[in-house]
């Protein structure tokens, strides 16, 4: 004979399910939470290195140091950029950014100067004694004799009123070895030397590159006045054609 299977009443699944539910709390109890971990963490970094919020202040003050430090040395290479070359050569910072700016524009060869700041003493003997004879540059420096007799000014020289002597501006821009290009020539009682520098092949090879940097710069201007002038031609055709458009409506 086959045993019935007896259903507990419900009652007693009541009673099951409290104890269940009973020893789930107490293991939830023992357990624990995810929070207080992290908060013995934060209170170790904070027993080790001081408070958070102390730390992040430090960051930020590092950081805006380091903003103010970039700013800085984003000024003053701005400043270095827009930097105009003045008239006295010997006071050129020589960069690609001079270079370009006086091949472009040009240069003052300050010829309405005094010329006082030129002056060399050279020691002559006449008669028998020693005699200081001064000599200055000579406007006459800065023109040279073709064959044919008929003169043609120097424009690569330059005068220089702090160091009294004159300057090769090709040369200088463009790193010659040359007197002319160092402190500058300023040995008068030897005009010819000016001669024989412009006939000197490192001078002619540096007054090619100023030239072909020159047409290069000029080149760009031109393509960009190009697109200045077509840009303002259509925009003319456009706006006579939208009126047009609105006479018509």
């Amino acid at each position: 004979m086959a045993l019935k299977r007896v259903k507990a009443s419900g009652a007693c699944n009541c009673k099951e399910a409290k104890k269940k539910k009973e020893k789930l709390n107490e293991v939830i109890k023992k357990t624990n939470k995810i929070n207080t971990m992290f908060k013995l963490k934060r209170e170790e970094h904070i027993e080790n290195h001081g408070s958070l919020d102390n730390v992040d202040h430090n960051i930020n003050e590092s950081s805006s140091v380091e903003a103010v430090v970039t700013s800085e040395e984003h000024d003053i290479n701005y400043s270095e950029v827009l930097e105009i070359p003045g008239s006295d050569p010997a006071e050129w910072k020589i960069n690609s950014c001079t270079i370009d700016y006086i091949c472009q524009n040009g240069f003052s060869q300050n010829l309405d100067s005094s010329f006082s700041q030129s002056k060399r003493i050279y020691k002559s003997v006449r008669r028998g004694s020693f005699r200081n004879i001064n000599r200055y540059v000579n406007k006459s420096f800065f023109e040279t004799v073709l064959v044919n007799g008929k003169k043609c000014p120097r424009k690569y020289l330059v005068y220089s009123q702090s160091k009294g002597s004159v300057f090769c501006v090709p040369c200088y821009l463009f790193n010659n070895t040359s007197a002319f290009s160092k402190n500058g020539f300023s040995d008068w009682k030897r005009p010819k030397s000016i001669d024989k520098h412009e006939n000197s092949l490192s001078h002619k090879t540096c007054v090619v590159k100023m030239k072909n940097r020159s047409s290069e710069l000029n080149n760009v201007n031109e393509v960009l006045t190009f697109q200045l002038e077509t840009k303002n031609i259509l925009e003319k055709c456009a706006h006579k054609s939208l009126c047009c458009c609105q006479i018509v409506i």
